[in-house]
């Protein structure tokens, strides 16, 4: 009877060791962007720029229950525009756009540290006209970005951060 008690709780132990171990990751983004500048009947000017980037990357691993996470995301959308004048009718039509979303998930442990999300969102939206002659409009755009995500573990160590960053200005005169 000794000897059953003692088999029967190692093979208990084994199998929650073997349950603790678990581990997801997600990240998606989706940039956008669309540019403009203008000018219709002068002499001159006009001028367009774009910068769209994104960075992803991702680890995880676990090992019976020694899980490590890891989750980065960045960004950056530009945009600028332009126009100059004489005669009339400059414009500057942006759109930009940006997303982000990172998910982990660790199931285990009875402390675990599982489960975080995140998500960022922009919009930036810009239109310019004027339509009486002599010059100028303008615009300009960004986003900026950043996510991170860490987890560790045996039941210790998290950390999350997010930033963002929002601009957008105007000008005509």
């Amino acid at each position: 009877m000794y000897k059953g008690l003692i088999v029967g709780g190692f093979l208990l132990m084994v199998t929650a060791s073997v349950s603790l171990g678990a581990a997801a990751n997600e990240q998606e983004y989706l940039l956008g962007a669309v540019n403009g500048a203008g000018l219709a009947n002068s002499p001159g000017g006009s001028s367009n720029a774009n910068v769209t980037t994104v960075g992803q990357t991702q680890l995880s691993s676990d090992d019976w229950g020694q899980t490590t996470m890891f989750q980065a995301q960045i960004g950056a959308l530009g945009q600028a525009a332009g126009a100059a004048g004489m005669g009339g009718v400059f414009m500057v039509t942006q759109e930009g756009q940006a997303l982000g979303v990172q998910d982990q998930l660790h199931v285990g442990g009875p402390a675990s540290l599982g489960l975080q999300t995140q998500l960022a969102d922009v919009g930036l939206n810009q239109d310019i006209t004027k339509l009486g002659g002599i010059g100028v409009a303008l615009g300009l755009q960004t986003f900026v970005g950043m996510q991170v995500q860490l987890v560790a573990t045996p039941y210790g160590f998290n950390i999350n951060l997010q930033r963002v960053a929002v601009s957008i200005a105007d000008a005509t005169r």
